[in-house]
C-alpha cells in the first residue's frame, strides 16, 4: 500500500535510519561518513548520480582538487593542484565515491525526488517544543518520495543536501517577476542554469553579474553562430570585484573578463546595459521581446532566448510541514544565517569556516540542511565549508545517535 510507510531490507536493521536528499558532493561525502554507523539512503531527483554536476559538466571549477575533496575520503584523484571540469570531477571523484558508499552499505536511489517531509502523523501546529510538547523529538520522519510509484519512507534523521542549483531568482526589479516573465519561463524562452550548448540561438540576452553570467558570456562571445548578446546588470559599470592576489585564479580571470566586456564599446557582439532591469517580457512562439529599463529610458530587444543568472535561492517546499526558522534576508536556516550575516564584511569565501555544530540545528529535531542550501541566497558557499559541516554533523550523530523508530 503506497499510503503506508515502506518497510524494506535497508530499514529492518537495528541502526537508526538517515535519509539524505541529493547525491552531489556533500550528500555523497555525508553518506560515506555515516554509512557504517547508520542505515543510510540517498535520494537523487535526477536520473543519474550527481545530476546537477552532470548538467554543468563543461565548466571548470574555481578551486583546485585539494579544496574539493576531504582527506578522509580514500580516493586517488591525481594532482591536488588540478582544476577539473564538472564532468571530470563527477567521473573521477563522485562516481567512485558513490561506489564506496554502496560498498559500505548505503542505498543510492536515482530518479527519486523527495516531494515532502513530515513528522509521522503530526500536523505542523502540533508537537511545538517551545510550549513543552516534545513529541517531534520521538516521532520518526515520513518522507514522500516520487519515482515510478509514489511511496513513503521512514527515517530517524533527514539531511537536505539538495542545493539550490536550478531554482533561479526572478530577473524583474526587486526580485519580483517582471510582467510576462513567468509565461516566458513556461514556454522555455528563459532558463536559469548555465547552458550545455551555445550554438542553439543567434540572438541572446543575459541578465546578472555573478560568475554564472560571465561563464555564459565568455562562451557566447566565442561562439561563431551567436550574432548578438544583450547583457543586463544592476551594476552601472565594472560588475565584478577583482580580489587582489586572488588565490582562485579562475575566478580572477572571469572577473577581469566581465569588467572588460562591460567597458567595451557596444560595437561588437556583446552590448552591456548597466544600471538596468528587465521591465517586461512578451513571449512569442519562437522568440521573446523584452523591455529593459535604463535610467529614464526604455529599450526594446527581440531575442531567441534569455539566460537569467540572478542567483539561486532555496526551495523550502519539501520541508514546509516541519518546524523551520528561516532568515529574513537569505532564506537560509536562521542560526547559520545569523553567523554568516555577522561575518558579511569578509567577502572572500576562502576565509570562511563552518562555525560550529549548534549552527546546523533547526527547531525540527534531527532535520539538517547542509551544503549550498544551508547558505540560502548567500553565494559565498565553498565545498570545503560543506565538508566541515559534514564532520560536525557526523561527529554529533555518531556520539549521540537518535533512537530508531518503530516502522
Amino acid at each position: 500500500d503506497s499510503s503506508s510507510p515502506k518497510k524494506s531490507a535497508a530499514t529492518m536493521g537495528k541502526k537508526a535510519r538517515v535519509g539524505i536528499i541529493g547525491s552531489g558532493p556533500i550528500g555523497l561525502c555525508l553518506a560515506f561518513r555515516l554509512s557504517e554507523e547508520f542505515d543510510v539512503t540517498v535520494w537523487e531527483a535526477k536520473a543519474e548520480i550527481a545530476g546537477n554536476v552532470a548538467s554543468w559538466g563543461w565548466v571548470k571549477l574555481f578551486s583546485a582538487m585539494k579544496l574539493n575533496l576531504p582527506s578522509s575520503i580514500p580516493l586517488e584523484v591525481g594532482d591536488p593542484e588540478a582544476y577539473l571540469t564538472g564532468s571530470e570531477f563527477r567521473e573521477r571523484v563522485l562516481l567512485p565515491l558513490a561506489e564506496l558508499c554502496v560498498a559500505r552499505g548505503a542505498r543510492i536511489e536515482t530518479s527519486a525526488k523527495v516531494a515532502k517531509v513530515g513528522r509521522g502523523s503530526l500536523l505542523k501546529s502540533e508537537g511545538i517544543a517551545a510550549v513543552g510538547d516534545d513529541r517531534r523529538a520521538t516521532t520518526e520522519f515520513r518522507v514522500l518520495v516520487e519515482g515510478d510509484v509514489e511511496r513513503y519512507e521512514c527515517c530517524d534523521v533527514v539531511v537536505d543536501c539538495s542545493g539550490t542549483y536550478g531554482n533561479g531568482a526572478s530577473c524583474g526589479a526587486g526580485g519580483v517577476p517582471a510582467p510576462g516573465e513567468r509565461a516566458a519561463v513556461a514556454r522555455g524562452l528563459v532558463s536559469h542554469v548555465i547552458p550545455t550548448r551555445f550554438d542553439t540561438y543567434k540572438r541572446v540576452a543575459v541578465v546578472g553579474s555573478g560568475y554564472s553570467a560571465i561563464t555564459t558570456l565568455d562562451r557566447l562571445a566565442r561562439e561563431p553562430s551567436v550574432e548578438s548578446v544583450v547583457w543586463i546588470t544592476r551594476a552601472a559599470s565594472e560588475p565584478y570585484t577583482v580580489i587582489q592576489h586572488d588565490p582562485l585564479p579562475q575566478r580572477a580571470t572571469l572577473a577581469r573578463l566581465g569588467n572588460q566586456l562591460a567597458a567595451d564599446k557596444p560595437t561588437g557582439k556583446i552590448r552591456h546595459l548597466g544600471a538596468a532591469s528587465v521591465a517586461a517580457f512578451r513571449p512569442g512562439d519562437e522568440a521573446l521581446e523584452i523591455d529593459v529599463a535604463v535610467a529614464d529610458a526604455l529599450h526594446t530587444f527581440t531575442v531567441d532566448h534569455l539566460y537569467s543568472h540572478c542567483g539561486f535561492k532555496p526551495d523550502p517546499a519539501l520541508y514546509s510541514e516541519l518546524h523551520m526558522h528561516a532568515c529574513y534576508a537569505s532564506d537560509g536556516p536562521i542560526k547559520l544565517a545569523a553567523t554568516l550575516l555577522a561575518g558579511a564584511a569578509n567577502a572572500d569565501c576562502l576565509a570562511q569556516a563552518a562555525p560550529g555544530p549548534a549552527t546546523l540545528e533547526n527547531p525540527e529535531p534531527n532535520f539538517f540542511i547542509l551544503g549550498m542550501k544551508s547558505y540560502g541566497r548567500n553565494s559565498s558557499f565553498l565545498m570545503r565549508v560543506g565538508y566541515e559541516q559534514i564532520d560536525l554533523l557526523a561527529d554529533k550523530l555518531i556520539s549521540a545517535p537518535p533512537p530508531r523508530g518503530p516502522n
